[in-house]
């Protein structure tokens, strides 16, 4: 038998004003932003062998795998198997100001966090969930599948797979908006597991299966590094906003420019090794008509603030939602730490998928740099 992989991907941003726990409940659609992620998670496929595509029957879920079908020529199949899990809390607020839990008669629900007491099984989240990815995995045999599922289920079916307890904290989960999970069979048995995210928080486990990434909640980018020829390049985006310390940054401000935009975060453990490299190419091209900037992605101000600290001189963006990296459609810079550079006209000139090293940026920079 063939390798196969299947991609395990959590729907995008829902449009859900009154914070509720929506579960199982209908009428919950993708925001304008989880449109979006769709489209990237779609878009960070291209060029994947997908021969099957299949989601679970709720609209946000079939929604997400809408940008997968129109790129794969593919019909969505839909399976109850990939639904949400079931919850007593759905439909409600959950918290203890104005939630759920301001009312002593449900804090009886919560007495049992190993089964869990509020819903659903862990064990039968994670048999369904099993029974899914192996089914896809022979209608996709030799190729590749994507299934669109939830957060509990794919963090349930992920921790059975690499062989750890089902039950765990729920704030504590790596499984973010539009994250793809893949799973790698070699003929009928699972030999690989990587996690991919749109510049979110995942990571993969070390218990049972590879690991494709080198830190907690880093992604490891597919290391390439593109350089278009001058007539392929697509125009930048907008890329403008508050930065960590408080100012402003604005990329059409620096037209003539070299532009050099850094996409990190202060939990990416690569990240912070490629710092220096970035400062010192900085340092020596700040005079020659080249800007850089960063953009801080998924983070707390604080924890990138202590990050910046002594590593870097140049304006970083604060970007806690993650939506500068969804508005290059053309190029998405679909893990971390990415790198990307506009030329003097404004058009994306390269993008690096991988940690930089000072003399290979240093190098490409000036390549760009001397462009007429």
């Amino acid at each position: 038998m063939s390798d196969t992989v299947v991609h395990v991907v959590r729907h995008g941003e829902v449009d859900n004003p009154k914070r509720i726990l929506y579960g199982r409940l209908p009428g919950y659609r993708l925001s304008e932003l989880g449109v979006q992620m769709a489209k990237a998670a779609a878009e960070s496929l291209a060029g994947r062998d997908v021969t099957y595509l299949v989601a679970s029957p709720l609209e946000r879920a079939v929604q997400t795998a809408g940008p997968f079908a129109e790129r794969f020529g593919l019909p969505v199949v839909t399976d109850e198997r990939l639904l949400e899990s079931t919850n007593v809390f759905e439909g409600k607020r959950f918290g203890v100001g104005d939630g759920a839990l301001r009312y002593p008669a449900n804090w009886w629900v919560l007495r049992n966090p190993v089964t869990p007491s509020w819903g659903e099984s862990y064990r039968l989240i994670a048999d369904r969930m099993y029974a899914a990815l192996a089914d896809a995995r022979a209608a996709a045999e030799g190729h590749e599948a994507v299934c669109v599922s939830h957060q509990l289920p794919i963090w349930t079916l992920r921790r059975f797979c690499e062989r750890r307890r089902l039950w765990h904290d729920p704030r504590r989960r790596q499984c973010a908006l539009a994250s793809v999970t893949s799973f790698h069979f070699d003929g009928g048995y699972l030999a690989v597991l990587l996690c991919a995210v749109l510049l979110s928080g995942c990571s993969t486990g070390t218990d049972a299966v590879h690991s494709g990434g080198g830190g907690n909640r880093y992604v490891a980018g597919d290391g390439r590094t593109i350089v278009y020829a001058l007539a392929d390049r697509k125009p930048a985006p907008a890329v403008q906003g508050s930065t960590v310390d408080g100012g402003t940054f604005d990329l059409a401000s620096v037209r003539g420019h070299v532009v050099v935009i850094n996409f990190w975060a202060s939990w990416c453990a690569p990240c912070r090794v490629e710092a220096a490299d970035l400062e010192a190419v900085h340092v020596s091209t700040k005079g020659s008509g080249v800007t850089f900037v960063g953009v801080d992605s998924r983070d707390e101000r604080d924890a990138a603030k202590a990050f910046l600290a002594g590593r870097v001189t140049y304006p970083s963006l604060f970007d806690p939602a993650g939506r500068i990296a969804l508005r290059f459609h053309d190029v998405p810079p679909t893990t971390l730490p990415a790198t990307l550079i506009v030329d003097k006209t404004g058009r994306i000139a390269a993008v690096i998928r991988a940690s930089v090293t000072q003399d290979a940026l240093a190098r490409l920079v000036g390549q760009i740099a001397t462009e007429p």
